[in-house]
Parts: structure tokens; sequence; C-alpha cells
């Protein structure tokens, strides 16, 4: 499957989902970004990309987690909710912990992970003290 027929299909259950939860999509999609770009990790090695959202009124987080080799090729993918009150920083926290397991599960050695909350970049970079 190729990156865009992923970002499709997301965009599709997004739309399904805000239309049967009567949200108003409007506003939601004028928001979002037009262009990113995706980086290749190095040779040899493959890219997980995490990414969290949080839904405080049902005290809920969903994770997403998609992994491609350096050619861009999709080699997994999953998505799961976690249950709980958590903030967007220790759910972006959860899902890099559900990324490495599933890199884990899935055999893989030599990864690297990508997360667009600098904060939780910064704490997984820190020194421990």
């Amino acid at each position: 499957m190729l990156a865009k027929d992923v970002v499709n299909w997301a965009g599709r259950f997004l739309g399904d989902f805000l239309c049967c939860n009567g949200v108003d999509q409007s506003p939601i999609l004028k928001t979002l970004p037009t262009r990113h770009s995706w980086k290749p990790p190095c040779s040899g090695f493959v890219k997980i990309n995490v990414d969290a959202a949080v839904w405080d009124e049902m005290d809920i987080i969903g994770i997403g987690v998609v992994v491609r080799d350096e050619t861009g090729a999709l080699l997994g993918a999953m998505a799961g909710r976690v249950f709980g009150c958590f903030s967007p920083f220790l759910g972006e926290c959860i899902a890099v912990r559900e990324g490495a397991f599933f890199a884990q599960m899935g055999g893989l050695d030599d990864w690297t992970i990508e997360s667009d909350v600098v904060n939780v970049v910064r704490a997984i970079q820190s020194p421990v003290t």
C-alpha cells in the first residue's frame, strides 16, 4: 500500500468518524496542514512514526504507529486506544512506547522512532538523573 493510499483512507475514516459523532468538519479540515515531508531513515534502518490524540471528554487516547523502510515502503502499521485520563505529553509517550514494542514484536532490530512532540523527544534524549 502506498503512503498516499494510507493518507486517503485515513482521511475518509476520519470524515466518517466525525460525521457519525455529529462534529462539524469544516473548521477541522481548514486547519489540516497541506504539505508534509517525510525523511527516510539511514540505510539499513526503518523509521517508526508515532502519534497520539487525546479525547478528554471520553478519558481515552488514540495512538498510531507507521513503520517504513528507507524507500518509504510501508512495512507495518497499527492503531489502538488506551483508556484513562492522560495529558497530550503522556499520550505521546505511550505512543512512543507502543511503537517501540511494535518494532520489537515485529523482529525489527535497527530502527529509529519519530514523534512530533518536541518535549517528548527531549525527554527521551535527556540523560537519566
